[in-house]
């Protein structure tokens, strides 16, 4: 006599589920789908509102993307220059209080359009964080005694994925 093993609910409507699949491709009942062994079509997102399918398809068929990921795109850069900017006054340089001044301006200026940006996503997870400008400078000092270097240093992007949010040295 066999005895059941104990499956959960979940599990179980799997394991039925996967059953019924197996039991209609040993039948062929896949064989006649309408576009088999074509490939599939990806290029629309299914979830997406049907009225901006068409403007983003002339977008993507243009090279263009949405204002807002353009604007995401332009604020990485500027940040990615201001840092580097930082980066390259060495921390016992006589100048380096007034890069750090130039790069407090330099935040609140995008700190400005980070905000204006956010206001522009269409979701919440695409806002970018504002920079935090001590946050930063440790940052880079920090970067600098590891480097090994002493007086340049070259800051990578801190910009991880394509959604635009910034992980770096940042506040929330």
């Amino acid at each position: 006599m066999q005895h059941a093993t104990a499956l959960s609910v979940p599990q179980g409507i799997e394991s039925l589920a996967e059953a019924r699949i197996k039991a209609a491709m040993d039948a062929g009942e896949f064989d006649r789908l309408p576009g088999r062994g074509a490939p599939l079509r990806l290029d629309d997102d299914p979830l997406g509102r049907p009225e901006w399918r068409m403007a983003f398809r002339m977008l993507k068929n243009a090279s263009l993307a949405p204002a807002w990921i353009e604007a995401g795109q332009e604020i990485a850069q500027a940040v990615d220059l201001a840092r580097a900017m930082l980066a390259a006054i060495p921390g016992d340089d006589p100048k380096r209080a007034e890069a750090v001044a130039r790069f407090a301006d330099k935040a609140a200026v995008l700190n400005r359009r980070i905000v204006l940006f956010n206001l522009s996503v269409p979701r919440p997870r695409w806002a970018r964080s504002q920079i935090d400008v001590d946050q930063e400078v440790r940052r880079i000092e920090r970067d600098r005694g590891s480097d090994g270097e002493g007086s340049r240093t070259s800051i990578k992007a801190t910009d991880s994925d394509d959604r635009g949010s910034s992980s770096g040295s940042v506040c929330r």
